[in-house]
């Protein structure tokens, strides 16, 4: 057996088989993410688990004499695997490993190393998870965030409200982020409704000559 198959390997042809025959992988599970500072919002994304990739890849494999075998490994405070595909024909090919942190306890390490084989398989493979967000886990939640549209709205009603920075800072620390720009699309979607409120709310008190922000009518 080799590590190194030649151009025109039996192994080589089988993988150009292979991504010519494959598909991308749906994007079927949805993960839900609690921050440890529990004062800030979970947030969810859509993702294909494990067992959806390999159900999808095996039979295309299969049919073109390949596997795969992805095996446990650690670093230190690491786990992860080491991901090789073997051919029929005796030849294999390392792909390298993939480590992530081993967490604090079994139940974290064992999702380390689910997680690993996961995000070690696509690119392995050449396939990609797509779906409603298109990404890795990162990218889901980014595609969640607010939109440029929503941001302006939420820009032109902290202007016309008058809301100050500190009180913007306020307000966003509810949300649990820090910025605007961190804000999902149901969070700028709920923030731009308190501040129109706002805005409205201080508009009737400037025109009844009381403090806009107080509310409270100079003796």
């Amino acid at each position: 057996m080799t590590d190194s198959p030649t151009c025109s390997s039996p192994l080589h042809a089988a993988l150009v088989g292979f991504q010519a025959e494959v598909t991308d992988v749906s994007k079927a599970s949805q993960a839900k993410i609690q921050p440890r500072d529990k004062s800030k919002p979970a947030f969810s994304f859509p993702y294909a688990d494990l067992a959806t990739i390999r159900a999808h890849v095996r039979p295309v494999l299969a049919k073109h004499g390949l596997a795969v075998v992805q095996k446990p490994i650690s670093d230190g405070d690491h786990v992860g695997v080491e991901t090789v595909i073997l051919h029929e024909s005796g030849e294999t090919l390392s792909c390298g490993s993939l480590l992530l942190p081993a967490g604090d306890d079994n139940k974290q390490a064992g999702g380390s190393v689910t997680s690993a084989c996961r995000i070690a398989l696509l690119p392995v493979l050449g396939i990609a998870a797509v779906g409603e967000d298109v990404g890795d886990e990162a990218g889901g939640r980014r595609s969640s965030r607010a939109s440029d549209r929503q941001l302006a709205k939420v820009g032109a009603e902290v202007e016309r409200a008058g809301i100050t920075d500190e009180e913007l800072a306020k307000v966003l620390g509810t949300f649990g982020v820090a910025a605007t720009d961190e804000l999902s699309k149901a969070q700028a979607s709920e923030l731009i409704d308190r501040l129109m409120a706002e805005a409205d709310r201080r508009a009737r008190a400037a025109a009844a000559g009381a403090d806009p922000q107080t509310g409270e009518v100079p003796s």
